[in-house]
């Protein structure tokens, strides 16, 4: 299998006591899943969450497949829309799915919803796959 994330990651690592420690699990047979709340720490305009954190949750929620399909695989392709404003302290779930796979080519998409089912924001991204050891894509 290729390899997981690390301890030390951003998004999902348990180690790294200034990252976001997400959780994920899976969610039916085609979907993976985690639970996020944002807090004081992670403001970008007044009162609300800072849009590269939601856009780093919907990524680090996508790059969670490629270790799942035994690839090791990079971001090359990411956008995102902003769907509503995010106050921190909202309880919020964010989804990933592949939506097509070709060779070490990955289309995916993921959703950031408040838990009471308003999508915040979406994703569409596709990763590469690249060589153990490589640091480019």
């Amino acid at each position: 299998m290729a390899a997981a994330h690390h301890d030390q990651c951003f998004g999902c690592g348990a180690a790294n006591a200034h990252g976001l420690q997400l959780r994920f699990a899976p969610e039916g047979e085609d979907a993976i899943a985690a639970e996020v709340r944002f807090d004081e720490r992670h403001l970008g305009p007044p009162g609300l969450v800072h849009g590269g954190l939601i856009a780093t949750v919907l990524d680090e929620a996508l790059a969670q497949w490629p270790p799942r399909l035994e690839l090791l695989a990079l971001t090359t392709e990411l956008s995102v829309r902003y769907e509503r404003k995010v106050r921190p302290g909202t309880p919020l779930r964010v989804t990933a799915r592949v939506v097509a796979r070709s060779g070490g080519t990955l289309d995916l998409e993921a959703e950031l919803c408040e838990t009471a089912g308003r999508r915040v924001a979406y994703a569409r991204a596709r990763f590469e796959a690249i060589a153990p050891g490589s640091t480019a894509v």
